[in-house]
């Protein structure tokens, strides 16, 4: 074939060139193949990175150029093309050549300076394939719509582009309120930005303009005074009736609000079925609840606030909303929030509850996106008892897969076993993250029977810094048969002693383990091949970090993310020999490593130096902590970062 033959795709830009003689007999089919694939194509880019040597080597020639050109138009890249044709004209002397090269140059010149209306010019397929690249958060296509009328009808005729609309930052000009009466009843996610100056007018809109297919309304902004934050509730309580036969979700930031009312945003808007509101605290205090319709469908309810919702408020919820697939509060209460729940909302299969002081955005799933199932996530902060749960766990044992506690800082002190034996009343079988944050001492003495209802467990973080050394070997006993672990997390821990020891030791291998049963402990074996080997180890503010620990730690060949954080304190510190030799320890025993976090060490030039010797391949990140301490001898934390950094060219270095 001729090498001027260009085949150009959007996807795939080639040429198809000739063939070198090939002793077709003697080769085998696999050759022939291997040979017609690397001879009979040639990239755009190949092609042009042979013709600009060909024209080097031979610069009167003015085909030379004019190929050139092609080549780069094909390649879309037009500017090179007319710089080529542009340098033959310089080069080349004869007349009749530089004629041909110029009414090339003029064609490339035309081309590239003529103003085509894509909109008006192309098929309807193309021009929806334009238009579903426009972003609705722009300030441009709104600008769009003014460009002509042709464009304000075909931008009309998209109404997919108007379905999310945004009214943010400068946005609310003029454009925008001239178009909101066009493209208002195209709006199904509205995201409104509240600002001192406009948040009157911009929630007005939602009155003044035919909002007809609204279904889902966002308010958030960082503008929190009073006087400005009591107007928006205030046009809310106005606009909502005229929206609310279509509105599904509702996110309202409405920071220092004490008077915008619960009851009367789901009372006239009955199809909700997401609501998020953060607000300094809800006005509804009827000792008899709220006035709600019979049942509610509210799947999502997602509350932050820095007051406390009365019982009555949350009973009245709950009892009104069957459906309800997710609760998250965020709230003071006196009551516990799981009390009051009992056996309400059976379809529940999110519960976040926190009582921290305030407003803060939870972590939300979009739940209607997911099959109907039972109860799968369980995170709540300040809890007193698991008594309430008992039902519920009974319910969703198998569908439960994260548990996330943070016990109460008072009443977790009078908490008794009691307490926490609906979490190992029911085998967990789907369990695959447990985390225990600021553990009691009743709660981590239960934790053995805990853990040995949960097969499939993958993650585990506890952090319990007041615990007995019995409870504490108990829970490291407990941990060795965990055969499904790959992250683990150990927070103000004493790992000093054997049994932890052990457990480094032990952990992936075909060993005896001691398990908790109702019968008292029980002796099984697990074999190497049942386990899913340790990925992530993390030992923070740990006391009892020796280099004995730290040689076990090195031999786990498949750790991927490691993080060693010893306790503060004279007795706790390592040498910088210790330090030393663990970074050659990992260096020869974890291959796999590519996340490395230390603190609270000592580190110099020549650990930094070691640390060269590394896999340059799999090392990404290297954070060295706030506590890291560089001696007076060594060199700078600077020269440290230098001396990585030369060596590794992926290496991310964090030093604080």
């Amino acid at each position: 074939m001729h090498s001027d033959f260009v085949i150009s795709t959007s996807l795939n830009e080639f040429t198809i060139t000739e063939n070198t003689n090939v002793d077709w007999a003697a080769a085998t089919n696999t050759e022939k193949e291997q040979h017609t694939l690397s001879t009979a194509y040639k990239t755009l880019a190949q092609e042009i990175d042979e013709i600009l040597k060909v024209k080097k080597d031979n610069p009167l020639d003015h085909k030379n150029y004019i190929h050139a050109a092609k080549l780069y138009s094909c390649q879309g890249n037009q500017q090179e093309a007319i710089v080529a044709l542009q340098e033959g004209l310089r080069v080349i002397s004869d007349t009749q050549q530089k004629h041909i090269i110029q009414q090339h140059l003029d064609i490339m010149t035309e081309r590239l300076e003529r103003k085509i209306d894509f909109l008006a010019q192309c098929p309807y397929e193309i021009v929806q394939n334009i238009l579903n690249q426009c972003d609705p958060q722009q300030n441009t296509v709104v600008t769009c719509l003014n460009v002509s009328r042709l464009w304000h009808r075909k931008l009309l005729d998209h109404t997919y582009l108007w379905r999310s609309f945004h009214i943010e930052g400068s946005m609310w000009d003029y454009e925008t309120h001239q178009v909101l009466p066009d493209i208002s009843k195209f709006v199904e996610h509205l995201y409104i930005e509240r600002t001192w100056a406009t948040t009157h007018s911009r929630i007005m809109a939602l009155k003044t303009h035919s909002f007809d297919n609204l279904k889902s309304l966002k308010i958030w902004g960082f503008d929190n005074e009073s006087k400005n934050i009591q107007e928006a509730c205030k046009c809310l309580r106005m606009v909502l009736s005229c929206i609310s036969n279509t509105l599904e979700e509702v996110d309202l930031n409405l920071g220092s609000s004490t008077d915008f009312s619960l009851g009367y945003l789901l009372s006239t808007c009955p199809k909700l079925k997401s609501v998020r509101l953060a607000v300094y605290s809800f006005p509804d205090n009827d000792p008899d609840g709220m006035k709600l319709p019979n049942i509610l469908s509210l799947a999502i309810i997602d509350l932050s606030t820095k007051e406390m919702i009365s019982t009555p408020t949350l009973t009245s919820l709950f009892h009104h909303s069957p459906q309800l697939r997710y609760l998250g509060l965020r709230a003071f209460m006196k009551q516990s929030v799981l009390s009051i729940l009992g056996g309400m909302c059976p379809e529940l299969e999110e519960i976040r509850l926190s009582q921290l002081c305030g407003i803060k955005r939870t972590e939300t799933a979009t739940m209607t996106a997911q099959p109907k199932g039972g109860l799968r996530y369980l995170n709540i902060e300040h809890i007193r008892s698991a008594i309430p749960l008992i039902s519920r766990l009974a319910k969703n044992c198998d569908t439960l897969q994260e548990i996330s506690l943070v016990t109460h800082p008072y009443y977790g002190r009078m908490t008794t076993i009691q307490d926490w034996q609906p979490f190992s009343s029911f085998p967990l079988n789907n369990l695959t993250c447990l985390q225990i944050r600021n553990g009691c001492v009743s709660l981590c003495e239960h934790l053995p029977a805990i853990l040995s209802c949960t097969p499939a467990l993958q993650e585990l973080h506890i952090n319990a810094p007041l615990i007995t050394d019995t409870i504490r070997e108990n829970i490291f006993v407990s941990i060795e048969r965990l055969t499904k672990l790959i992250s683990l997390e150990l927070v103000n821990f004493d790992i000093s002693g054997d049994i932890f020891e052990r457990m480094l030791e032990r952990m992936g291998q075909g060993e005896n383990f001691t398990t908790f049963t109702t019968t008292g402990p029980t002796s099984i074996t697990c074999d190497h091949d049942n386990y899913n080997d340790l990925r992530c180890l993390r030992i923070d503010h740990c006391r009892g970090i020796g280099i004995t620990i730290l040689r076990h730690i090195s031999k786990i060949k498949t750790l991927q993310e490691l993080s060693i954080n010893p306790a503060k304190g004279r007795l706790q510190q390592l040498s910088e020999n210790d330090v030393a030799d663990f970074i050659t320890l990992i260096l020869r025993g974890l291959p796999h490593l590519w996340d490395l976090h230390l603190d609270n060490m000592i580190f110099t030039t020549e650990i930094a130096q070691v640390m060269t010797e590394w896999n340059k391949e799999n090392i990404l990140i290297v954070t060295l902590g706030p506590g890291m301490r560089y001696p007076k001898k060594g060199a700078k934390k600077g020269s440290v970062k230098r001396i990585m950094n030369q060596h590794f060219d992926r290496l991310r270095v964090i030093m604080y």
